[in-house]
């Protein structure tokens, strides 16, 4: 394939939407998209049957949280999923496509509906009817133009062997899971980010939404693309809606969190005009179009919200819609002139950047990445966010973000954290040249050491990365380190410094070595207790134990406290489990 930049052949679309009372039929609300999903009128438009509107989701829809029902299927067999439509069916709702093929309503923040885009692609004047026909045919010559080497039109046929429809393949997104032996090859070459030889990354993701939860805004996942013996394929951190849920293969769906690796592959799209095409494309065909009318054959992927929160006004317009966002790569926060800007809604999101639909599917020239801004809407990086991405040299981060997930950067070489004159935290492999460019460097290599469970978030308090290298200086210098949880307390509250300078650390060093090994696998709750009531007991104290009397001894609190503890510890009276 020709890795060219298809976004060009892609035709502004004037679509009608709902209002603010829920009608169509007003101008005023009409956007002009290049990418859009189906509305309620244009999917029950008298001409289809349930069993028609009936739509399957992809595997990596599904590793992206794509419900799918074990009652339906559609013509070809395929289990069935929910589909988001673009028309609002109430104040709070939005129309989808139901299992069973008939329309349903839900919140705009539900995240397990599936995508399946619509658009308007280009169609050639100089196509010859020869050539069409090979490519119907499967009979693909080198030598044709390269225009027509983009057009693979495919016959699809239902379980009884009736052709149903005719589908176009262009453009390419992570679709099919790869089987288990390829997916321990690939992963096993992946080998935790360090790459063995054999597996390219491309420096190249897909993204999707990494939030779980409802009435939170859509935070950036991104999952990296790589190349193996020729072919493209995407690491997945997945997240199903239910184990028991099946994949194309019939293998379950599995855990939240298990790696999947999923091949990508040409989208497939159905044309639904297929019987105005010319006669070089449909013999059969009155010639009427002007373009190919397409809607992806499948729903391509889920877990984005129609819009965050079902609370706020307007969120039920498609204008605001943070998938219109995505799709077309544009903020929806500011819609300006496409669309009515005095029923506009500030949450939808910023899909300005690289990171949308629009890009990752039809540029397929995209250069790597190396370098990725946040953007301002976005206020939390979710967890396993650039879990992979190993290409990525540079990661600049605004003040507006509040947290950063578990193993949100796993696998990437970052060796600095800084702050530049504008508040902006930027992770990074390198400094800049010029020292008057950043502020307060942490070397992330020496803190990680001194938090047991390091998490980038602790960084997100940037206003105290000074605090935070000097009390991992001071715990270094004493060959101590402690649960990141606690060392995150102690950073909050402000009191790292009233802790190094009045801890005396060697007894609890000697009496309890491998605490940190023994608090392991449990909760971060639990972690941070153990070390409050630690430090509540004096383990860690520079004073002295007191006589009878009241007077001071030679013996210090922290040898007599640790030692207390560390019995404890071995008796019935304080189990860890």
């Amino acid at each position: 394939m020709n890795r060219k930049d298809l976004r060009s052949k892609i035709i502004p679309t004037t679509i009608e939407n709902t209002d603010e009372s829920q009608n169509t039929g007003n101008k005023k609300f009409n956007t002009t998209d290049l990418i859009y999903l189906d509305s309620y009128d244009e999917q029950y438009d008298g001409k289809k049957t349930d069993m028609e509107r009936r739509i399957s989701a992809t595997d990596y829809a599904q590793m992206n949280n794509a419900y799918t029902y074990d009652g339906y299927t559609t013509r070809t067999g395929k289990q069935t999923t929910w589909a988001w439509l673009r028309s609002a069916c109430s104040r709070y709702n939005v129309h989808y496509l139901s299992g069973d093929g008939d329309w349903n309503y839900e919140y705009t923040l539900g995240r397990y509906a599936g995508l399946s885009p619509s658009l308007h692609y280009h169609l050639p004047s100089d196509i010859s009817a020869r050539s069409a026909l090979r490519f119907l045919k499967g009979q693909k010559n080198r030598d044709e133009s390269e225009e027509l080497e983009q057009f693979d039109i495919r016959e699809v046929k239902d379980t009884e062997g009736k052709t149903i429809y005719h589908t176009l393949q262009i453009g390419e997104y992570a679709k099919t899971k790869v089987d288990e032996n390829l997916s321990r090859t690939l992963e096993s070459l992946y080998h935790g980010g360090k790459i063995q030889e054999g597996i390219v990354c491309t420096g190249r993701w897909y993204s999707s939404n990494g939030q779980k939860e409802n009435y939170k805004d859509y935070a950036g996942k991104h999952s990296p693309e790589f190349e193996y013996q020729g072919q493209r394929y995407v690491r997945v951190v997945s997240y199903p809606y239910g184990e028991e849920d099946r994949y194309s293969d019939g293998t379950p769906t599995g855990k939240v969190g298990t790696i999947r690796w999923a091949k990508v592959e040409p989208i497939s799209f159905v044309i639904k005009n297929w019987d105005e095409m010319p006669k070089s494309i449909n013999p059969k065909g009155n010639g009427r179009a002007k373009y190919f009318d397409l809607r992806a054959e499948e729903a391509i992927t889920s877990n984005i919200p129609f819009y965050p929160d079902e609370y706020d006004q307007n969120s039920t317009m498609w204008q605001n819609s943070s998938i219109r966002g995505f799709f077309n790569g544009i903020d929806v926060r500011n819609i300006g002139s496409n669309g009515n800007i005095e029923y506009g809604a500030n949450r939808g999101g910023n899909f300005t950047g690289e990171c949308n639909f629009l890009n990752e599917a039809f540029n397929l020239s995209r250069e790597p990445m190396i370098e990725y801004t946040i953007p301002d809407s976005e206020t939390e990086i979710p967890d396993d966010a650039f879990n992979g991405c190993i290409t990525l040299k540079k990661l600049i981060m605004h003040s507006g973000i509040k947290s950063i997930g578990k193993r949100a950067f796993d696998g990437l070489q970052f060796k600095y954290a800084y702050r530049t004159e504008t508040g902006e935290l930027v992770f990074a492999q390198d400094l800049p040249r010029n020292e008057n460019e950043y502020t307060d460097v942490v070397e992330l290599g020496k803190i990680a050491k001194s938090f047991d469970g390091f998490d980038y978030s602790i960084l997100v308090q940037s206003d105290k990365l000074g605090e935070i290298t000097d009390f991992s200086e001071i715990l270094s210098k004493n060959k101590f380190s402690v649960p990141y949880v606690y060392g995150l307390a102690l950073v909050k509250s402000g009191k790292t410094k009233s802790f190094t300078e009045n801890s005396d650390f060697r007894f609890f060093k000697n009496e309890i070595p491998k605490i940190n090994d023994m608090l392991l696998d449990f909760p971060e709750e639990e972690r941070l207790d153990f070390f409050k009531f630690a430090s509540a007991l004096g383990c860690f104290s520079t004073e002295k134990m007191l006589d009878k009397k009241g007077k001071e001894t030679q013996v210090p609190l922290a040898q007599k406290a640790t030692s207390l503890l560390a019995q404890l510890l071995k008796t019935d009276e304080m189990k860890l489990r």
